[in-house]
């Protein structure tokens, strides 16, 4: 639920701001980020797709193998989106990270680990008992810190960091929680 809010997010914020290839242009990131890399990846990710969504857009558009924003953040890896997120100006960044309550740099400290997490969940490796080698920041605040609180280091942080935004999410919908 958080990765598909994250990429609605970020497809919505950057091509209403850049345009539907806005993310095809490289001073519309930090000066700092690896666009022509990440750009290059895009490419190569968007080549192998066998999505029929791509695929269309492949025979149908000269643009091909660039893809508007809201189809290209939907193809990439959630890796990609969370080097892209990396690479937006901080007032980008600012913009999406308020609607979750967060600094900027705490949600690009979040996304890795989750990356990370999530990639684990799709090979079906084990979670529990297992010592992160990316881990996230935890709040400053006393409810998050020892002995509260375990090591950032283990599964059970990241769990409440997903229910913490889990809980966002459900709050902007209104959904009843089951």
């Amino acid at each position: 639920m958080i990765e598909v809010d994250l990429r609605a997010k970020i497809a919505y914020h950057f091509g209403k701001t850049y345009s539907a290839f806005g993310h095809a242009v490289p001073k519309n990131f930090h000066f700092t980020f690896n666009h022509l890399d990440w750009h290059a990846r895009l490419h190569e990710e968007a080549s192998r797709s066998s999505e029929l969504f791509v695929e269309y857009f492949k025979l149908n558009y000269q643009e091909f193998p660039d893809l508007p924003v809201w189809i290209a953040t939907e193809m990439m890896s959630f890796g990609a989106l969370s080097r892209m997120y990396k690479g937006m100006h901080r007032a980008d960044q600012k913009a999406l990270s308020s609607v979750y309550g967060l600094q900027p740099a705490i949600l690009e400290d979040w996304m890795h680990p989750f990356v990370y997490i999530r990639n684990l969940c799709a090979h079906h490796s084990r979670l529990w008992d297992r010592i992160w080698p990316i881990s996230p920041s935890v709040p400053s605040t006393a409810n998050w810190q020892s002995p509260l609180l375990p090591s950032n280091k283990q599964v059970f942080v990241t769990l409440l960091i997903l229910a913490r935004l889990t809980n966002l999410w459900v709050k902007t919908f209104d959904i009843a929680p089951h």
